[in-house]
């Protein structure tokens, strides 16, 4: 085992230990902290060596992934109070350690080895005896799962064997792993694809078989797409620069969606991606939040207001259809993000928008901007903030805090920030609502809250469903004045 392969479990252990994330919203902490975002923080500070990332990476998110069904299996095989009643670094330690022997690739007496000597090394020997003895165990069950088909997996629920079999056969998209799991109850889907039951239910009751894709495609590893700014941009580049974009084109693998091409991040080129981002030749933005900009694109006249512009991903593609940052206004409610927004721009070389620090909930807020631009706003966006189901293969430590009155809580900031925004919109002027939620409450629902305010909706509504590990379910409405 290489230095970077070992170097990577220390780091993922500082990491999940740090967030110390919950498997259930009955156990959700108003002071939660994402893993993959402390992950990401270190990563920016470099404290994680640049080779070890993509393991430590796909330590840390594969824990993310199955993680209700690791706390399940582990709390059985500790008799003294589970989970919860460990130091954090042990409990930390031990459902990586459960991840990567039941999903990993390393040989499993590695991987057993391997996390034992970490929990020792932070947790003392009581606790690698601990360690030892359970994750011996989690390697048995891994074992067990290999022989086992789905038919016989089903019949076997819920035996650790048979989830074990069952949540690696949905990971896969194996067809027939998914046929026989579209006859698991959700309860037993619940654990399998590690996803708060009330939302198995919800997704499968609208939308029917293709909810088990949907799961499928959130067990998978994300794959990012790219945005090639570089050839949006009207200065001029270097032959050089031109060569080194071209070379990253060819890397990247291509897929289609609603008609357009899309790339996705090439395997083992994260250097070269580094030099091509730094470069201002390319950004990281999803397939869908892509598609919905380029679906509903800045109108030709007028100006345009990003009302929930967060860092600027959609922004700074607004502003390079738009043929530049103009036209274009910003605004979020955390300062913080509006100056990641200005860096966003200037690193593709073009001058920030715009920008103003508000809450666009709050009627004054909107009544100051009006007096700034009096003419209106031809075209806003309300990329609302929202519960962010649609995200969940992407963020998978999201799902376990999730409620079922999440949608509905968020619904009403939603309704707020479209009856704000409607006072500042000019005549014949437009909102697109977006949201990365597939809830009805966040969607339709407000979409019809907004016809009382005099908006019309008459356009079919855009949406993605994310049953490829590439795509992120997303809604979208044009809100047309009266």
């Amino acid at each position: 085992m290489d230095s970077a392969a070992i170097s990577a479990r220390s780091h993922a252990l500082r990491t999940l230990a740090r967030a110390d994330p919950v498997s259930s919203p009955d156990d959700a902490r108003s002071d939660f902290i994402d893993p993959a975002v402390v992950m990401e923080q270190a990563f920016a500070s470099g404290s994680v060596p640049a080779r070890a990332r993509p393991a430590v990476q796909n330590l840390v998110l594969t824990t993310g992934r199955h993680l209700s069904l690791l706390d399940g299996l582990l709390d059985s095989y500790l008799v003294r109070g589970g989970m919860q009643t460990l130091p954090v670094t042990v409990r930390s330690g031990l459902r990586l350690g459960a991840a990567e022997t039941l999903f990993g690739d390393a040989p499993v007496y590695v991987c057993v080895s391997s996390w034992v000597e970490e929990v020792k090394l932070l947790a003392g020997p009581k606790f690698a005896g601990v360690a030892n003895a359970v994750l011996r165990k989690f390697a048995g069950i891994g074992l067990a799962a290999q022989i086992i088909k789905p038919a016989e997996a089903m019949a076997r629920l819920p035996e650790a064997p048979a989830l074990v079999a069952c949540a690696r056969g949905l990971a896969s998209d194996a067809g027939e792993w998914i046929s026989a799991l579209q006859g698991a109850s959700d309860a037993r889907l619940a654990v399998v694809a590690s996803h708060p039951e009330w939302l198995v239910a919800d997704w499968r009751t609208r939308f029917s078989e293709q909810a088990l894709e949907m799961f499928s495609a959130a067990q998978r590893p994300h794959r990012q797409a790219l945005r090639w700014d570089w050839r949006m941009l009207e200065r001029k580049f270097t032959p050089a620069e031109a060569e080194f974009a071209l070379h990253l084109e060819k890397l990247a693998p291509q897929v289609e969606f609603m008609g357009d091409k899309y790339a996705l991040m090439p395997t083992g080129a994260a250097q070269i991606l580094r030099s091509a981002f730094d470069a201002g030749l390319v950004s990281l933005q999803g397939v869908a939040s892509q598609a919905v900009i380029r679906r509903f694109p800045p109108p030709a006249d007028g100006m345009v207001l990003d009302a929930c512009a967060g860092v600027g991903v959609k922004a700074v593609l607004i502003a390079l259809l738009a043929g530049g940052p103009e036209r274009l206004v910003a605004t979020d409610i955390v300062a913080d993000k509006l100056n990641e927004l200005a860096a966003n721009f200037e690193r593709i070389g073009l001058p920030p928008p715009r920008s103003f620090a508000c809450d666009m909930t709050d009627r004054e807020v909107a009544s100051e901007l009006r007096s700034a631009f009096g003419a209106g706003f031809a075209r806003i966006y309300i990329d609302a903030p929202c519960s962010g189901t649609g995200t969940l293969g992407r963020l998978p430590f999201k799902r376990y805090g999730l409620s079922e009155r999440a949608a509905v809580e968020m619904a009403v900031k939603q309704q707020a920030l479209i009856a704000t925004c409607r006072t500042l919109l000019a005549e014949g002027g437009d909102i697109i609502y977006i949201t990365c939620s597939l809830q009805r409450e966040e969607n339709e629902g407000v979409v019809a809250a907004s016809e009382e305010l005099g908006f019309r909706c008459e356009e079919p509504f855009w949406t993605t469903l994310p049953t490829e590990d590439y795509l992120e379910g997303m809604f979208a409405a044009r809100l047309a004045g009266q």
